[in-house]
């Protein structure tokens, strides 16, 4: 009635996944749910709308909540957010392929968000980096494609919205990342891709998994990888397959099936 815009909001770092933990600590969605009952929440109605009733509490959970707000925003979503990662038992800059492919995991989980985000009429920022909050200098310097933040705000509020995800490999494999470091080049679990699999084994080096030129069959990665220290694979189709980690290590990758779909197109070296 004042003539004024509609607030458009920066939401920096709440994209918060519904992934169980590596660590004991009670899962986030079942902490939102707690919250939701102890404290008689009441989200929007337009999001509470789209999910059954005991399922309301999804709407004060990032994930589920950010693609149904009202409001016009940017979401900067750093893909390997170093918070949630952090207090799920994620060990950065560990070598396990338990550490690897959780992180991937959370990843692609974080492209999800961003695109739900994007499909629903606004910008999305998610740079692959170790990081959690892009303020300060890092809101300029941390760039995909070239694209920052501040560039991102400032085309937004033009009404020009897009969807700006990184493609580089790995977590701190993009220059502009704080952390990048030379070691970070290349992932930190040796591996090769599944020929006509769309999946990985990936665990003790390469070498050691005799894989020719980064491709091996289904059946040698599963032959090598129980013949390895320490090995795990995938497949597109199945998620988790086996692993020759200790069981407890093979049991939380094998949580949610490991919806590993994206991995068919990575040159691992």
């Amino acid at each position: 009635s004042l003539g004024m815009p509609p607030p458009f909001g920066v939401l920096d770092g709440v994209a918060y996944q519904d992934v169980p933990p590596l660590n004991s600590w009670t899962p986030l969605a079942e902490q939102c749910e707690r919250v939701w009952r102890a404290l008689q929440v009441e989200p929007p109605a337009h999001c509470t709308a789209q999910f059954p009733a005991r399922e309301a509490w999804k709407c004060i959970m990032g994930t589920y909540a950010l693609p149904r707000l009202a409001s016009e925003f940017l979401a900067v979503t750093f893909l390997y957010d170093s918070y949630q990662l952090g207090n799920l038992g994620y060990m950065y800059g560990q070598v396990t392929a338990v550490d690897f492919a959780y992180a991937e995991w959370f990843r692609m989980l974080n492209e999800k968000t961003n695109a739900d985000v994007y499909a629903a009429g606004n910008s999305a920022f998610g740079p692959a980096c170790y990081e959690h909050g892009a303020g300060g200098d890092t809101w300029f310097s941390i760039k995909v494609g070239g694209v920052s933040a501040d560039d991102m705000l400032r085309d937004a509020l033009r009404g020009d919205y897009a969807n700006v995800v990184d493609r580089h490999d790995h977590v701190d494999t993009n220059p502009t990342c704080p952390k990048f470091t030379e070691v970070a080049v290349s992932p930190p679990v040796e591996g090769a891709r599944l020929h006509g699999e769309g999946g990985w084994c990936a665990g003790e080096p390469y070498s050691r998994l005799d894989a020719q030129a980064g491709i091996m069959s289904y059946s040698d990665c599963e032959a090598a990888c129980f013949a390895a220290d320490e090995c795990a694979y995938f497949s597109s189709g199945n998620g988790f397959v086996g692993s020759s980690l200790p069981p407890a290590l093979s049991s939380a990758l094998a949580v949610a099936s490991w919806p590993f779909y994206r991995v068919a197109s990575w040159p691992f070296y």
